[in-house]
C-alpha cells in the first residue's frame, strides 16, 4: 500500500489542489470489484454532515454556527485506473470507486485521483489561521477491509480513525517562509539544511518565492502536516530517536520544557513497552482547541501552565499513542480503548514512576497532591453512579448523546482495568505482555481478542469471563464485608464483575492475607480463637478493583479527622472530617468563639453522590451571653439514572432566633447532556424571629413564620426559568397567611453582541412578613458566600452595598429598601462573558422603575476555563435611576452570586 501525493497550497484562496497516486494490492481473500476511500474533509461541508450533527449534540456548535465561507471541504475531480475513468459516487465522507475489472486476490491497482480541499477557517486540527495551517484528514484515503468487511465509518467528533499501513510520499509546493512538519521526515536537501539551519541558528535560510517540501514516511496509517511562517524548531535526541520541536513563537520557553518530558516519558516507554521503531518524533505547536496525535507526530492544543503538570501528563499519554495506537494499530471507532486506554494507563505509570505513589498534577504547595490515576478514579465514580456507562466495546459514534461517557469508556475505566490486570497477573508478567503485545503487533492492526490472547498465553490463565465482562457490559465490583462476629466474617461481591481480591484481617495477636476466588459472589472467614478477636478487616486495600463503592469494604469503615488547612480531595473509602476553630468579634456578641465540623462520604451535590453530609457548629458570644448551634445533614435517598433525591434538614440558631427546615431535594435529567436539567426543592422552614440582633428592622418582622416553600428550576442550552410558591398558614402554626408567586426566565444571546435578557414576576397574596416580601433592587438574604463576609445589617448588607442577584435586580434602587406584593421587571445586561458590561432595566412595582449603569464582572461566565464553580463576585456602578420627584443620587455596591 503506498500513497504519491503532490500538492499545490493556495494560501491566498486557502485551498490546496493535489493529485493522488494510491497503490492498493489486495490482500484479502476475495475478489474486489469496489474500493471504498474516506473524504473526511468532508465532515465540515455544512451543518448537516454526520459530524456537524454530533458535535452539536455534544455541545459543540462550532460547526452548525460556522459561517459558509469559514467551511471546508474535499471535491474530487476525477479517478483514473491507467488512462480509464472510473465511475465514483461521493456519499458525504465516503466515495465508492467502481471497478471497470476485478481486482483478484494478490493483484494491484493504482488509481490516479484529482481533488481539490477547500480549508476552513480555525477548525481545530484541520484549519487555517494567519500564516498557519494544520492539515489532518486531508486527503483521499483508503478504507481498512479486513475480515469483518470493508470499514467505512463516518468521521465523528467522538473516537479516532481506522487506517491502512503503507508508505506515503508527499510532496507539498507552497510559498517560501513556511516552515513544515509532518510524519515521516523531509527527503529534499534544501529542505534538509533549511531545518538544520533553523535549528543551529535560529535563522531561516531565504528560499525562493515558492518552494516544495518532499516527506516519506514508511508503515504508518496516516499523514497529517502542519506549516507555518514562524515555527521555531528545536531538536533533541533521547535513547537515539530525534525529536523534533515546533514552536510558534521564538520567544516561547515551552520547547525546554517538552524537550525534557519528551525525553523522561521516551526512557521509561522504550523500557516497559519496546523500542520506538521511527525513525523520528515531531512535536508540533498547534493551536487551542486543535490537540491531536498522528504517527511520529503531535499536534499540541494547549499550553503548560506554571501552576499544574496537565500538560507534562498529556504528553506522557500523547506520547504513549505513538506505541499503542500509531505503531499497533486498534480501529479507533470501535476498539478505542486499546489506544485511550493503554496511553493513559502509561501516562499513569510515568507520573507514578517519576513523582512517586503520592504524584500531584496541581504544583502549588497549598493543595493536597492530586494524582492522575484518582482523577481517572473519579471520573469512572461520577459516570458510574449516574448511570451513564455504556459498554467499553460501544462503537465511538454511539456516544454523541452522552460524550462524557466516551471519555470514560475509551480512556478512565480502561485505565483502572489495566492496573487491575497489572494487579492479578503482577507488574512483571503484565510487562512481559505489552511487549509481547507491542512485538506480535508492530505495523498490524490489532482488535481486543487479539490482546486477550495474549493476555491467556503469557499470563497462562483464563481471563476471557473477565475481560467478557468488561467489554461488553458495564458490571463493576461491590466487595463488602456483611458481617464480622464471634471471629467469622461475612464477604460479599454485590456487583457482577469478578475480580479477585484479597482480603487483610488484622487480630490481636497476628495479621492474616485471605486470597478470594472471584467466581464465588459470598465467602465467609474464620479465624482461629488463639489469634485473639478481630480488629480490622480490608477488601482490597490497595483499591484496584473496578469498585466504586470502597466505604463498604472495611470493618470498622475508614474515618479521617483533619484541622480545615489539612485537608484533602473527596476519598472514594474514607468517611471525612475536617474541623475548624472560629473566632469573631463585633460590638453585639462581643468576642465570639467556636468550632465547625464538615463531614462527608465523598462530596455530595447535584450529580455527584455522597452520603451523610453533616455540617455541625456551635459559637459563643461572651458579650451577648448567646449560644449559636448549628446542625445541617443531607443524604441521597435515590440516586438512578436522571433522578437524584435527597432529604435535607437544617437547624440553627441566629440572632435574630431559630430556624428549623426539612424536605425534600430531588434533580432531574441526565447530567453532561443536551437534555433540560431540572432541580426541585420542597420544604417546611420554622422561623422563629425574637429579636432584632444583627437584623435591619426595616427590612424583618418579628414573629414566627411557619412555612411550606416549593423552587423550581429549569434549565436547557441557554434558557433557564425558575418557579417560586410559598405558602404559610396558621393551621401550620404561623402568625401570617400568604402565598408567594414568583417567576424567573432567563436567556442569553451570541449575536453580534452577545447579550442577556431576565424577565422576573412575582405576586404576594395575603400579608407576608417584611422579609418575605419582593425586593427591588435585589435578593435580601445573603447568599453563601456573602454571609461567611457580611450581615444582614449594617453598610455592607443585602439592600445597601451588597448586592444579591434576585427578586427585582434593578442595581440601581441599592440602598433604597424598596419592597411590594407585586414586582414585574425586565433586565437586560451586556456583552456577556466580558469584564466590563452594561445593565439596564425596567419595571413596575407601584410605581414605574428604570435604571442603567455599568459593572465590572469577574466569575464563572468571563473566565469559563477555570474551576469557579459559578461564582461571580462584581461591581456595579448605577449611572441613571427614576426616582418620582426625587434628584439621582449614586449607589455603588459590590455584588456577590454562587
Amino acid at each position: 500500500m503506498s500513497y504519491e501525493i503532490n500538492g499545490y497550497l493556495d494560501t491566498h484562496g486557502h485551498s490546496l489542489t493535489a493529485t493522488e497516486h494510491l497503490t492498493y494490492h489486495n490482500n484479502s481473500p476475495n475478489s474486489l470489484d469496489t474500493l471504498y476511500l474516506h473524504l473526511y474533509a468532508n465532515a465540515y461541508r455544512d451543518r448537516e454532515t454526520y459530524y456537524a450533527r454530533e458535535a452539536y449534540e455534544t455541545g459543540d456548535e462550532r460547526y452548525t454556527k460556522a459561517k459558509p465561507e469559514e467551511r471546508g471541504y474535499i471535491d474530487v475531480m476525477g479517478i483514473l485506473s491507467g488512462d480509464v475513468p472510473l465511475y465514483y459516487q461521493i456519499d458525504e465522507t465516503i466515495v465508492a470507486v467502481s471497478l471497470n475489472q476485478l481486482l483478484k486476490t494478490g493483484d494491484s491497482l493504482v488509481m490516479e485521483i484529482e481533488f481539490y480541499v477547500k480549508i476552513p477557517k480555525e477548525f481545530p486540527g484541520f484549519g487555517y489561521w494567519p500564516e498557519h495551517y494544520e492539515m489532518t484528514q486531508w486527503y483521499p484515503k483508503i478504507c481498512v477491509f479486513d475480515e469483518g468487511g470493508w470499514h467505512f465509518d463516518q468521521l465523528h467528533p467522538l473516537g479516532g480513525t481506522y487506517g491502512e499501513f503503507a508508505t506515503y510520499d508527499v510532496i507539498i509546493d507552497l510559498p517560501g517562509e513556511y516552515v513544515v512538519a509532518g510524519t515521516g521526515k523531509p527527503i529534499d536537501p534544501l529542505e534538509i539544511q533549511l531545518l538544520d539551519t533553523l535549528i543551529t541558528t535560529g535563522r531561516k535560510l531565504r528560499r525562493d518565492e515558492r518552494k516544495t517540501v518532499h516527506f516519506r514516511a514508511e508503515n504508518v496509517h496516516d499523514f497529517a502536516w502542519v506549516a507555518d511562517a514562524s515555527f521555531n524548531v528545536e531538536q533533541c535526541r533521547f535513547a537515539g530517536i530525534p525529536v523534533l520541536i515546533y514552536s510558534r513563537d521564538q520567544n516561547d520557553r515551552r520547547a525546554a520544557g517538552v524537550a525534557k518530558y519528551a525525553g523522561d516519558v521516551l526512557t521509561r516507554y522504550n523500557r516497559w513497552f519496546g523500542h520506538y521503531p521511527y525513525e523520528n518524533l515531531s512535536i508540533v505547536d498547534g493551536f487551542y482547541g486543535g490537540h491531536a496525535v498522528y504517527p511520529q507526530m503531535i499536534l499540541l492544543g494547549f499550553s503548560e501552565d506554571q501552576f499544574t503538570r496537565l500538560f507534562e501528563s498529556e504528553l506522557a499519554s500523547d506520547i504513549g499513542k505513538q506505541w499503542f495506537s500509531g505503531v499497533v494499530g486498534p480501529n479507533m471507532c470501535g476498539d478505542a480503548w486499546l489506544g485511550g486506554g493503554f496511553a493513559t494507563y502509561a501516562a499513569v505509570r510515568y507520573m507514578e514512576d517519576k513523582y512517586g505513589d503520592a504524584n500531584t498534577l496541581i504544583k502549588a504547595p497549598f493543595f493536597p497532591p492530586l494524582s492522575l490515576r484518582y482523577v481517572h478514579r473519579l471520573y469512572y465514580y461520577v459516570i458510574q453512579t449516574n448511570q451513564l456507562e455504556k459498554p467499553v466495546s460501544t462503537a465511538a459514534s454511539e456516544y454523541a448523546d452522552v460524550p462524557i461517557s466516551y471519555q470514560n469508556s475509551a480512556v478512565s475505566k480502561p485505565t483502572l482495568f489495566l492496573f487491575s490486570l497489572e494487579k492479578i497477573l503482577g507488574r512483571d508478567t503484565f510487562d512481559q505482555i505489552l511487549q509481547e503485545y507491542f512485538r506480535a503487533y508492530n505495523f498490524k492492526h490489532v482488535a481486543s481478542d487479539d490482546f486477550i490472547n495474549m493476555c491467556e498465553k503469557v499470563g497462562k490463565r483464563g481471563l476471557t469471563q473477565l475481560f467478557d465482562s468488561f467489554l461488553h457490559t458495564t458490571e463493576f465490583c461491590d466487595w463488602r464485608v456483611n458481617s464480622v462476629k464471634d471471629n467469622k466474617i461475612e464477604i460479599e461481591n454485590a456487583g457482577d464483575l469478578k475480580i479477585p481480591v484479597n482480603v487483610y484481617v488484622t487480630t490481636e495477636s497476628s495479621e492474616h492475607v485471605f486470597p478470594l476466588n472471584a467466581q464465588n459472589k459470598k465467602h465467609t472467614i474464620m479465624i482461629p480463637h488463639d489469634s485473639g478477636d478481630v480488629i480490622k478487616v480490608a477488601i482490597d486495600s490497595t483499591e484496584y478493583t473496578l469498585d466504586p463503592n470502597y466505604w463498604n469494604n472495611y470493618v470498622p469503615r475508614k474515618v479521617s479527622v483533619r484541622p480545615i488547612f489539612d485537608f484533602d480531595w473527596p476519598s472514594l473509602s474514607t468517611y471525612q472530617v475536617l474541623w475548624t476553630p472560629y473566632l469573631w468579634y463585633d460590638s453585639y456578641d462581643g468576642i465570639t468563639a467556636g468550632f465547625y465540623l464538615f463531614g462527608d462520604n465523598f462530596a455530595d451535590f447535584d450529580f455527584v453522590r455522597g452520603g451523610y453530609q453533616i455540617t455541625a457548629g456551635y459559637t459563643y458570644g461572651f458579650k451577648s451571653g448567646r449560644h449559636y448551634p448549628l446542625l445541617n445533614y443531607q443524604t441521597p435517598v435515590l440516586f438512578e439514572d436522571g433522578k437524584r433525591v435527597r432529604i435535607r434538614f437544617t437547624g440553627s440558631r441566629s440572632r435574630g432566633g431559630d430556624n428549623v427546615s426539612i424536605g425534600i431535594c430531588s434533580n432531574i435529567g441526565r447530567p453532561f447532556t443536551r437534555q433540560p436539567q431540572v432541580s426541585i426543592i420542597n420544604m417546611f422552614s420554622y422561623n422563629d424571629l425574637s429579636t432584632y440582633s444583627g437584623l435591619d428592622s426595616i427590612d424583618w418582622d418579628l414573629g414566627r413564620n411557619v412555612v411550606f416553600e416549593n423552587d423550581l428550576k429549569f434549565r436547557h442550552s441557554d434558557l433557564s426559568v425558575g418557579m417560586g410558591l410559598s405558602l404559610a398558614h396558621h393551621a401550620l402554626g404561623s402568625e401570617w397567611k400568604y402565598l408567594r408567586m414568583t417567576l424567573e426566565a432567563q436567556r442569553s444571546f451570541s449575536f453580534v453582541v452577545p447579550f442577556k435578557v431576565r424577565l422576573f414576576v412575582g405576586k404576594i397574596f395575603g400579608e407576608a412578613p417584611t422579609q418575605k416580601r419582593l425586593f427591588l433592587s435585589g435578593a435580601l438574604r445573603a447568599n453563601l458566600l456573602a454571609s461567611l463576609l457580611f450581615g444582614q445589617s449594617g453598610t455592607y448588607s443585602p439592600q445597601e452595598r451588597i448586592h444579591i442577584p434576585g427578586d427585582g435586580n434593578m442595581r440601581g434602587y441599592q440602598t433604597l429598601h424598596i419592597k411590594s406584593d407585586q414586582m414585574y421587571i425586565l433586565n437586560l445586561e451586556f456583552p456577556t462573558r466580558t469584564l466590563i458590561r452594561v445593565f439596564t432595566d425596567i419595571g413596575y412595582y407601584d410605581k414605574f422603575a428604570f435604571d442603567a449603569g455599568v459593572c465590572l464582572a469577574i466569575g464563572s461566565e468571563t473566565f469559563p476555563f477555570l474551576p469557579l464553580y459559578g461564582l461571580s463576585i462584581s461591581t456595579n456602578f448605577p449611572l441613571y435611576s427614576y426616582i418620582e420627584g426625587e434628584p439621582w443620587k449614586f449607589r455603588w455596591s459590590f455584588g456577590f452570586s454562587l
